[in-house]
């Protein structure tokens, strides 16, 4: 048994010592192919904040089973005015890819009611046309993931509606053009999308974003 024991720990130190050559060589003789182009743009830590106003629309039921999907106790604001703010907080670890984690709202309102929906994610950037050059490096897709909450408030004296526990997503598009000495700011278009059982939050928000880079490079 013990000699079974031995030969399987042999076995598996056996990869490892056949790889140590190939390492070494890797971390003396391939500089080149391990080359990181400098930043040039985008690193180290960023902070953004954007706001935007567009269109949005807010349902809900009272977070209690037996009234949910409901049509008696249902709340909506219809198709209605609605403004989005978001801020986060994160690092740029590439020209083209940015991560961070924030905090994500929407609110909006009818004669019928009044809606909103907040929570926490995380918002990450990419800019896959950076090689291209010019304009194209400032132009972003932006996604947002996160949990939060939501509420409507019935104008018309019933029940209100409560998200309790919902998801947020949001996608988009985000343009920085201008710099001036680390900010960079510019126009956004973002689908903002918030949901549970019992209520859902929906808008497309066309707004203004800012981002400030510490190490970033003109």
């Amino acid at each position: 048994m013990k000699r079974a024991i031995r030969s399987f720990s042999l076995l598996l130190l056996l990869p490892g010592v056949l790889l140590l050559p190939s390492i070494a060589w890797g971390q003396e003789g391939s500089d080149e192919a391990n080359y990181t182009p400098p930043l040039e743009r985008r690193s180290g830590f960023t902070m953004g904040v954007s706001y935007g106003l567009g269109m949005g629309s807010f349902v809900g039921y009272p977070n209690e089973v037996e009234k949910m999907n409901n049509p008696e106790y249902r709340v909506a604001t219809g198709t209605t005015l609605s403004s989005g703010f978001s801020i986060w907080l994160g690092g740029a670890l590439r020209d083209w890819f940015t991560f961070g984690a924030g905090m994500f709202s929407t609110g909006g309102g009818s004669d019928d009611a009044t809606g909103g929906g907040a929570g926490f994610g995380v918002h990450i950037e990419t800019f896959p046309l950076y090689p291209v050059g010019g304009l194209w490096r400032d132009l972003a897709l932006a996604t947002e993931f996160g949990a939060g909450s939501g509420k409507l408030d019935n104008k018309a004296g019933g029940e209100d509606g409560e998200g309790g526990n919902m998801s947020l997503v949001s996608a988009g598009l985000i343009f920085e053009p201008w710099q001036f000495w680390h900010m960079s700011h510019g126009p956004s278009l973002m689908v903002r999308y918030q949901f549970s059982d019992s209520m859902t939050a929906s808008a497309v928000l066309l707004g203004w974003r800012m981002a400030f880079y510490w190490t970033q490079k003109g």
